[in-house]
């Protein structure tokens, strides 16, 4: 979908894909039987991921220390480029946009949600 997204917005660009800022891995309950919706399952699985269970996932820490390392290439990308469009999905997003402003960059406290929902971040140097 990010790709997608790439396209649209600037179909005479071709997009950088760099697998540092894809979404967050979860891991997914196995051999439960308890019956849930899909969207409470997300939600319940992320609310434990955060606390530490990630048996079949990426753990919260290594995506936050990826959201570090994503940090520090999108700065050097904005550097270079002086305007950049960073197309991802929501909680690494917060993790990344947690890591910016962590580090100088100006932007929302609060990511804006929904499909196609952007925020706007500038890079501390500016």
């Amino acid at each position: 979908r990010s790709l997608e997204s790439a396209r649209l917005l600037n179909p005479a660009r071709t997009p950088i894909v760099d697998s540092g800022f894809r979404e967050a891995g979860i891991s997914s309950p196995e051999l439960i039987t308890l019956r849930l919706n899909p969207q409470l399952w997300g939600f319940l699985a992320r609310i434990a991921w955060c606390f530490g269970w990630s048996p079949n996932g990426e753990s919260f820490r290594d995506a936050r220390d990826r959201a570090v390392a994503a940090a520090e290439r999108l700065q050097e990308h904005a550097l270079r480029e002086r305007s950049i469009i960073l197309i991802g999905h929501r909680i690494f997003n917060m993790l990344l946009a947690r890591e910016l402003r962590r580090t100088g960059w100006h932007g929302p406290s609060w990511l804006a949600g929904g499909y196609w929902g952007a925020s706007t971040f500038r890079c501390a140097l500016d």
